[in-house]
This record gives C-alpha cells, sequence and structure tokens, in this order.
C-alpha cells in the first residue's frame, strides 16, 4: 500500500517539471509554430506539490475502497454454504433393506432381464437326461 503511493507521488512529481513551451492561436487550433496573424498564449501549469496532493489523496481513497470491498467478500463468504461433495467417500453406501431383496432373484426363475441364447437348428431337439 505504502510502496503503491510512493510510486503514484513520485511518477506526479516528476511529470510537473516539464519545460513550458509557446503556444500560438491560430484562428480555432492551437500551435508550438507561429501562423500569420497569430496570438501568443500563456500555457497554465499546476504546481507539482498540487499534483503529488491530488495523486496521495487518490492514492489514500483507493486503498480505502480496496479494503471495504475485501471486508465485504469476506463476509459473503463466511455467509456462503458450505460445499457439497458428491461421490468419493472412501466406504461405500450400505444398500437399503428394499434393494437387498430385490437384488436376490429366486432360484429357478429366469432373470427379469434379457439374455441372448442361441436358436437351434431345425429338427434338432432337446436331450434327455439318462
Amino acid at each position: 500500500m505504502l510502496k503503491t503511493v510512493m510510486i503514484g507521488a513520485l511518477l506526479a512529481c516528476a511529470g510537473g517539471h516539464a519545460v513550458a513551451q509557446q503556444m500560438y492561436r491560430c484562428g480555432s487550433t492551437y500551435s508550438e509554430q507561429p501562423c500569420q496573424g497569430a496570438t501568443l498564449v500563456q500555457a497554465v501549469q499546476r504546481p507539482p506539490a498540487a499534483d503529488a496532493r491530488q495523486a496521495e489523496f487518490a492514492a489514500k481513497r483507493d486503498q480505502r475502497l480496496a479494503d471495504s470491498m475485501e471486508k465485504s467478500r469476506l463476509a459473503q463468504e463466511a455467509r456462503a454454504p458450505k460445499a457439497i461433495i458428491i461421490g468419493g467417500t472412501d466406504k461405500p453406501a450400505e444398500p437399503k433393506a428394499a434393494e437387498k431383496n430385490q437384488a436376490r432373484a429366486p432360484k429357478g426363475k429366469k432373470p427379469e432381464h434379457f439374455t441372448a441364447t442361441s436358436p437351434r437348428p431345425p429338427g434338432e431337439t432337446k436331450k434327455k437326461k439318462s
């Protein structure tokens, strides 16, 4: 924060030491070179101290705003709901009693799902056990 303020103040001071140039007004335009019928215009420069004060004021204002925004963000994060983790548990969930009963098919009964079988060739009959 202090480093930012110091850099801003130094830049503001360095920019204020520009050399004043002669400006001429030629009709509705301004130029560094005189034209026919030009009038000399004195350029007004701001004192460098005013620029430094203004830069420091702006830096302090920006820092207060940033601090306020950070406090607001932290409060909002504290109020946010906790994350819900789907899956990723080490131990698989126990099946419910109804699911356990469905998993066991009665013996001798065909399963409810489709099972592919190959057709018998024509004329072949089922072999009897001896």
